[in-house]
């Protein structure tokens, strides 16, 4: 992980800047099912952008809904009247229709088929969700905001009409810290100066933000410094003297198949590195192919029996797959699969992945076939 690169340059002297800086997201989407998880999908910003609206578990306003990640956060946390509810109106959600089907799908999204069930819902009179909803119309076509918002995308909003809503809370997003870079991204010192032949770039690195990072400039700066980390180190390793006779460095190569190779470089070339075969005869690296599980058939009634992280199976695209060992290497977290444990997966999947992930990535999780019940 990038944290650990932290303590690494602080100990060889390196600076860390803007640690406490940590930028705090408005709309973590809570799942009912599960309430207390200390990790959250986020809900983009385009569902508030569409013309979604933040209310307070009184069916209330309570600020600007387009304002920033940090003002949305602090009303939240100062307000202190949550549950919180992220509501788009049927307007709201034609606007952002892939989002609102892949939240529903999660089951961090729910729709409801007026405002009677979403009031019921919320435990209040019908009336006092429409009242609310009144004063954001009248603001709409007035400009005159108590939360001084100015644009109103998708109204009216009216009880009669259908609605995407989501529990949202504040969550720890995105850290501006990390350690200190120059113009070249060469790593700078805590006594001054920079630290030779050390280079930074991306979400390592801290003070290219300030204390509010905007959405996407993360990736920039990746692109951005991962070059000039690159050019600067190519500039260093020409500054630097030739190695004399005698001289070496040792490295360990570990390889795909689970053995390492110990390498060693001298003044006088490479020893230990295995011959490079003719290019005309040269094969890429292959892994070593993954071991599957004995292959079976199971119904959806018998993949619903393994739903917990102990024991997790999903089906995907007619096959199924016990991902109880996948659940700690997977990048979206185990959380993203345990929403689907025991169940048919493949709609929410095939959104976001390509068809031959599992075979890339995951074949040895594939223990048989998905078949009609009437079939056992």
């Amino acid at each position: 992980m990038y944290w650990r690169w932290y303590p690494f340059s602080q100990d060889i002297g390196g600076k860390a800047v803007d640690l406490e800086h940590v930028q705090v997201h408005p709309t973590g989407l809570i799942n009912p099912a599960m309430p207390d998880s200390r990790v959250l999908f986020l809900a983009a910003e385009a569902l508030r952008g569409e013309g979604g609206i933040l209310l307070d578990k009184d069916g209330n306003r309570f600020s600007n809904d387009l304002g920033t990640r940090d003002y949305v956060s602090k009303r939240m946390i100062d307000h202190n009247n949550g549950p919180y509810r992220l509501v788009l109106n049927s307007k709201a959600t034609a606007g952002i229709a892939w989002h609102c089907h892949h939240y529903c799908g999660r089951g961090v999204m729910r729709v409801f088929n007026s405002g009677s069930d979403l009031a019921a819902e919320m435990g209040i009179p019908v009336s006092q969700l429409q009242s609310s909803f009144d004063k954001y119309n009248e603001s709409a076509r007035t400009g005159v905001d108590p939360w001084e918002k100015k644009y109103y995308p998708a109204t009216p909003f009216d009880v009669k009409d259908t609605f995407n809503v989501a529990i949202v809370r504040p969550v720890n997003h995105y850290s501006m810290g990390g350690i200190g870079i120059d113009g070249k991204s060469k790593v700078l010192a805590m006594n001054g100066g920079t630290i030779p032949g050390l280079f930074a770039a991306g979400e390592v690195t801290g003070g290219v933000h300030g204390k509010n990072r905007l959405g996407g400039s993360a990736l920039l700066e990746c692109v951005v410094f991962g070059r000039v980390a690159g050019a600067s180190c190519v500039e260093y390793m020409k500054s630097l003297p030739a190695p004399s006779s005698g001289s070496q460095v040792t490295i360990s190569i570990p390889q795909n198949n689970g053995t390492t190779i110990t390498v060693t470089i001298t003044g006088d070339g490479v020893v230990g590195a295995p011959a490079a075969a003719p290019a005309a005869a040269a094969a890429p690296i292959a892994e070593a192919p993954k071991e599957k599980k004995a292959q079976g058939e199971y119904t959806l009634e018998e993949v619903a029996k393994h739903k917990t992280e102990d024991d997790c199976w999903v089906a995907v695209g007619g096959e199924v797959l016990d991902v109880t060992n996948f659940l700690a290497d997977h990048p979206g977290g185990k959380m993203a699969i345990m929403t689907f444990a025991g169940k048919d997966a493949t709609e929410m999947f095939e959104m976001v992945h390509e068809e031959d992930v599992i075979e890339k990535f995951a074949p040895e999780c594939v223990i048989g076939k998905l078949i009609p019940s009437s079939k056992m």
